[in-house]
């Protein structure tokens, strides 16, 4: 069981590039193995971001992507988007996600590569017209809900398939 499942924790999610690593083939993300205390916020200077919150791990490993579901926090291997007026969670996935390619060639470091915000910066990416980020988005949102759906749909699978076939293993259930 996670600990954040009880009534009584009161943390906050907290997602890291590990937890991105095990969700490779999702495009959205819950929440990591990890929460972190109010108190944990405030020592390390974490920010909280809405949900629709576009993830990119700069460390760590670099690029893998996610959304976040609902609030949460991240560690310092993020560079995480959020979702301004007139540019949507949809359309900063796909420009970012379109770009990684420019990214990941400018990371650097000695121990580990790294992407730095200032590195980000220097990425060039065309801004088009607004009516075109809307059309866009309009186009493509529905698409992302109802991948964000199914990918919870699968999950819930997986944890009904994962209770069910030891039961079905050790004879406690049969199939008729």
């Amino acid at each position: 069981m996670h600990p954040a499942s009880g009534p009584a924790w009161l943390g906050k999610i907290l997602v890291t590039p590990y937890d991105l690593s095990g969700n490779q083939g999702n495009k959205f993300i819950t929440r990591g193995v990890q929460d972190v205390s109010d108190e944990g916020i405030k020592s390390a200077s974490l920010k909280m971001h809405p949900a629709g919150t576009v993830l990119l791990s700069s460390r760590a490993p670099i690029g893998y992507m996610a959304i976040a579901r609902n609030e949460l926090t991240t560690n310092q291997g993020f560079k995480s988007f959020v979702p301004t007026s007139g540019y949507s969670t949809a359309f900063i996935y796909y420009t970012v996600k379109s770009s990684l390619k420019t990214i990941t060639q400018y990371a650097s470091g000695s121990t580990f590569k790294e992407v730095s915000g200032a590195v980000l910066k220097t990425v060039k990416i065309c801004l088009p017209k607004s009516s075109v980020v809307e059309h866009f988005t309009n186009a493509v949102e529905p698409i992302l809900k109802r991948q964000d759906l199914l990918e919870q749909e699968n999950q819930q699978l997986a944890q009904l398939r994962d209770w069910l076939l030891p039961l079905l293993m050790n004879g406690q259930v049969t199939v008729a």
